[in-house]
């Protein structure tokens, strides 16, 4: 199945002249016929409610039926290439990272938080029962309440509370999604797990599950030798070396971001016992578990909520300088007041990038907004966004948008709200 045509649309989500972006948006549209494909900058649910046809998620096919519900992840590409029906269709779209800031705020378990949104991205499409599509009706019905400017003519001031109201309703939506799309009972359409480029998200998912090669060679239809040499030419390790790395990076966060005692691990892990994970830490880490815990932890609620708003303020003062080339963490953390591990610790779990990875894509990504409108150089807009020489900037755009400047400039197009499109005369 192939998208109708070979140049995707980058969504003006961003707004280039206006970047205050609201939390949530509410859309409505009709498709009569296949579209264009979409390159989505931010996170959307779409609730079809009257139709059928064919909708491409990054590439895979999923069959469109009403009622269903579409989740979106940031920069993902959608293309409806069959419209059997009309399709009618309301359209949320949401500042996901803010979104996952407050999930992550929340009391609970890290790891539900976390598999939380990753499910999403996971499983993008769920046809929905007559039940289901009364409650998510009910949150979208509250939503376009508060989102369109209908909204705002019945009352002359802002309701109270009304950021909060959207947070708590957004929420919501994600919950049910997550709910309604692990539903056994009923039909569920999810990613292909069995593509080899899904091995390694697939372990990092399932790393509690005592992974054998011989279980991924059968879920992916490959022979062990197959599955090791895959895992060796994407990470440079061995299968065991990956499985110990996965396992160390989640035995260190959740000693870090949760309160579980060394029973309870051992438990969610599949380790015999707390000595077996106390044994395994010390071998890798050359430090007991519960002094790694006292030494680095970060999780009373003082300073939880002084961690949350550390990382904010930074990447706050990220967004606004990203031009900045002496931009560095040594000069980050000098300027905030606190350790370079202790900034990164902090902008890992609240923003879920380390300092340098969030300043190169918010740099890339407007750089490919800049390139879009095709008034300058490719090495005027590797300056303008904050690099100093066009290789580093070339290293940096091929690893997060996955081709070179030039050849995003010629296939590539931009949408803006208007509905007109932008694209490179070259």
């Amino acid at each position: 199945m192939k998208s109708t045509t070979g140049m995707a649309i980058l969504q003006d989500e961003s707004q280039i002249r206006n970047p205050v972006l609201p939390l949530a948006e509410f859309f409505t549209d009709f498709i009569e016929k296949p579209t264009r494909a979409i390159m989505h900058q931010r996170a959307r649910f779409l609730l079809i409610e009257k139709g059928e046809g064919t909708i491409l998620v990054d590439g895979q096919g999923f069959p469109l039926k009403a009622p269903c519900l579409i989740a979106i992840s940031p920069y993902s590409i959608t293309d409806i290439v069959e419209v059997n029906e009309p399709l009618s269709m309301e359209i949320i779209s949401y500042d996901y990272r803010r979104l996952s800031q407050t999930i992550k705020g929340l009391s609970g378990s890290n790891q539900d938080k976390a598999d939380l949104l990753t499910h999403i991205h996971q499983n993008p499409v769920v046809i929905l029962n007559d039940i289901e599509l009364s409650a998510i009706q009910s949150v979208y019905g509250i939503l376009r309440v508060e989102l369109t400017s209908s909204y705002e003519e019945l009352s002359n001031q802002e309701k109270p509370l009304r950021q909060i109201y959207i947070l708590n309703k957004l929420i919501e939506l994600v919950v049910l999604y997550r709910r309604y799309s692990s539903d056994v009972g009923n039909t569920r359409q999810n990613r292909n797990v069995k593509d080899t480029q899904h091995i390694l998200s697939y372990m990092y998912a399932h790393s509690f599950d005592k992974l054998t090669l011989e279980k991924l060679s059968t879920i992916f239809y490959l022979s062990e030798s197959k599955i090791i040499k895959t895992i060796h030419d994407l990470t440079g390790l061995t299968f065991g070396e990956l499985i110990e790395r996965i396992q160390m990076d989640k035995l260190k966060s959740i000693l870090l971001y949760t309160d579980m005692n060394l029973d309870e691990i051992a438990h969610l892990m599949g380790y015999v016992d707390a000595s077996h994970v106390s044994k395994h830490f010390v071998q890798t880490m050359g430090i007991n578990p519960i002094a790694f815990r006292k030494q680095y932890q970060s999780l009373s609620k003082g300073e939880s909520q002084s961690n949350q708003e550390l990382a904010f303020q930074v990447a706050e003062y990220i967004y606004n300088h990203y031009n900045d080339p002496s931009l560095t963490i040594s000069r980050m953390a000098s300027k905030f007041g606190v350790s370079e591990k202790q900034l990164n610790t902090a902008m890992t779990f609240f923003v879920e990038n380390k300092l340098d990875q969030l300043l190169h894509k918010v740099r890339i990504h407007k750089a490919c907004e800049l390139i879009l409108m095709d008034e300058e150089t490719i090495l005027d807009v590797a300056l303008d966004v904050g690099y100093s020489n066009v290789k580093t900037f070339n290293i940096h755009f091929n690893e997060i948008i996955g081709m070179s400047p030039s050849v995003y400039r010629k296939t590539i197009c931009l949408q803006l709200r208007d509905g007109k499109e932008l694209k490179s005369q070259n």
